[in-house]
C-alpha cells in the first residue's frame, strides 16, 4: 500500500479552461493528526479520532444531499478497531432525514439513507465482515442513479441491482459521530469514531461501476474535479481542498 505520496494540486481542466470551486469552512472539534509511517495512507497526515467526543462538522449542504436517483460516491481511508460507530452523515436528529455510513462488529461497513417521509429508512448492511482490524482500508459507498453498492478495498461487499429509494438533505453534517437508526429514525447514539482517516472525497458522479465485484482501489491522493464536492487530505487539518 502506498504511504507518503505528493497529493495533487486542487484545480482541474474541463472544457479546456481551469475549473475551480468554493470549499466548504470545516469546523475541527478535537480531532487531532498522525505523521509518520503507517499512519497516513498519503500525504503528511491522517486525522485521528478518540471515540468520545471529537468530530469535524460543517453547514449542511445541499451537494451532500444523497438520493437513490442519482449518482454519488462516498469514499475514504480508515483505520480502526472500533466496532459501533458513526464514521461519516448528513443526518436530522430525531427524524429520517439524511444519510451515514457508519462499522459495525465483524468488521462489517454499512450505509444508511433516509427518505425524509414517514419513516423509510434503507439500512444496507453487509453479511460478514469485508476489512482487518487496524488496518489501512478503503470504503466506497456508490450509487449510479439505479442500484447501489458498498466496496471496501476494492472489492464489492454489498449489491441493489434496482435500489428504488428515494434520500433527502438532513440538516447535520459531521464526520466522526452520527445516530444510528432506532423506531425509523435516527435517534440512537450519538456513535463516535475512535480510529483514523485519510483522503476523503465526496462526489456527483459514479466512481465505480456498481455492476462490477471488483475495482482496483486509489494508488495515489484523490484530487479536484468537475464531481467534486467535498475533498479533504487531513494534512494536518481540516480544510476542504477544492479551491
Amino acid at each position: 500500500m502506498p504511504f507518503g505520496a505528493m497529493r495533487h494540486g486542487y484545480t482541474f481542466q474541463a472544457g479546456g479552461g481551469a475549473v475551480t470551486r468554493t470549499p466548504k469552512t470545516m469546523t475541527n472539534n478535537g480531532a487531532t493528526f498522525d505523521s509518520g509511517t503507517g499512519n497516513k495512507v498519503f500525504g503528511s497526515h491522517s486525522v485521528s479520532f478518540d471515540g468520545t467526543n471529537d468530530n469535524i462538522t460543517t453547514t449542511a449542504s445541499s451537494d451532500f444531499a444523497l438520493t437513490g436517483d442519482s449518482a454519488f460516491t462516498v469514499e475514504f481511508w480508515f483505520k480502526t478497531s472500533d466496532t459501533l460507530a458513526e464514521v461519516i452523515g448528513q443526518q436530522t436528529i430525531n427524524g429520517n432525514d439524511g444519510w451515514s455510513i457508519g462499522i459495525r462488529s465483524s468488521q462489517r461497513v454499512l450505509f444508511v439513507l433516509g427518505d425524509g417521509g414517514g419513516s423509510s429508512i434503507s439500512v444496507l448492511v453487509p453479511s460478514t465482515g469485508n476489512y482487518t482490524d487496524n488496518t489501512w482500508t478503503h470504503a466506497a459507498v456508490v450509487c449510479d442513479g439505479v442500484g447501489v453498492a458498498i466496496f471496501v478495498d476494492g472489492s464489492r461487499v454489498y449489491h441493489l441491482g434496482t435500489w428504488g429509494h428515494d434520500g433527502s438533505q438532513g440538516n447535520q453534517f459531521y464526520i466522526g459521530r452520527g445516530h444510528g437508526v432506532s423506531s425509523g429514525t435516527y435517534s440512537d447514539g450519538p456513535y463516535y469514531y475512535n480510529g483514523n482517516m485519510d483522503e476523503l472525497r465526496i462526489s456527483t458522479s459514479e466512481r465505480y461501476d456498481v455492476s462490477t465485484s471488483s475495482y482496483t482501489e486509489p494508488t495515489s491522493a484523490f484530487t479536484n474535479d468537475a464531481d467534486t464536492v467535498l475533498l479533504m487530505h487531513f494534512d494536518n487539518n481540516v480544510d476542504d481542498d477544492g479551491g
